[in-house]
């Protein structure tokens, strides 16, 4: 079960079904995009760097904002990054603008 303080970043589901475990990486997508300094000290903690990098590197959800701050504070290249790839953002443009 995930910390009362993390409610806040799943608006769209109940957090007490969350389970760290099997939703890891919806969890830490979502600490990523919205979280705070103590949502993502909580992240690393429980998580570990590799894990957050896993997520980071794999992740379709995340803006280009977010995955670029990580990508600098993490010092992952952001051609290692799903989501800052020019081939994704050019299908998801596409996608919106038909």
């Amino acid at each position: 079960m995930l910390p009362p303080f993390l409610d806040k970043y799943f608006w769209d589901t109940d957090p007490k079904k969350l389970d760290v475990k099997k939703n890891e990486p919806y969890i830490v997508e979502r600490i990523l995009e919205y979280g705070d300094q103590d949502a993502a000290q909580w992240m690393m903690r429980t998580y570990g760097r590799e894990t957050v990098i896993k997520v980071l590197r794999q992740s379709r959800a995340l803006s280009v904002k977010s995955a670029s701050f990580w990508s600098f504070l993490l010092r992952i290249p952001k051609s290692s990054i799903v989501c800052l790839s020019k081939q994704f953002r050019m299908r998801s443009r596409a996608i919106w603008s038909r």
